[in-house]
Parts: structure tokens; sequence; C-alpha cells
């Protein structure tokens, strides 16, 4: 605890909204495909509402997405109802 209170600057919080806007955006914009916890940090730079310096290091994570997930961030869904209309389908 005592190094991440040396060593951390600030913490930002973001919404699922928000993730699945950085995954849209990575996947569409940057060719990269990420799970919703590894994009955290794309939408709180993609929200930001703090100065970033000049060079800025993100790092994105996991590619571990569901394919209902993914396709919610891309189309713009909510990923429950994605889910739920596919399972009628069946």
């Amino acid at each position: 605890m005592r190094a991440i209170c040396e060593l951390v600057d600030e913490v930002v919080l973001v919404t699922d909204d928000q993730m699945l806007a950085a995954i849209r955006h990575l996947a569409l914009d940057e060719h990269i495909i990420a799970e919703p916890a590894g994009a955290a940090a794309t939408a709180a730079l993609l929200h930001a509402k703090f100065q970033c310096g000049r060079h800025t290091v993100l790092l994105v994570t996991g590619a571990n997405i569901s394919p209902d997930v993914l396709r919610a961030a891309i189309c713009g869904a909510d990923p429950l109802s994605v889910r739920t209309k596919r399972k009628t389908n069946e």
C-alpha cells in the first residue's frame, strides 16, 4: 500500500459504458482487441477530465472478451440486450 501511495498520482473511475466505448475505439481505430478491464486505462484517457503529460503510456491488456460483449461494444448496444436477443433466437 505504501508503494501505491508513493507512486500513483491519481485514480480514475470509469463506467461500463465508457469501457465499451474504449473497446470500440481500440478495435476500430487502433486495431487492438481488449477486454473491458484491459480497456479501462483507455476509457479513462478518452473521458479524461485531467491533464496528460507530454508522453502518456496506457497499458492495454487481455483479449479475453466474449463475442457478445465485443459485438455490443462495436455496435454500441447494451451487452445484456445482445445476450438476451441471442438466447431467444437459439
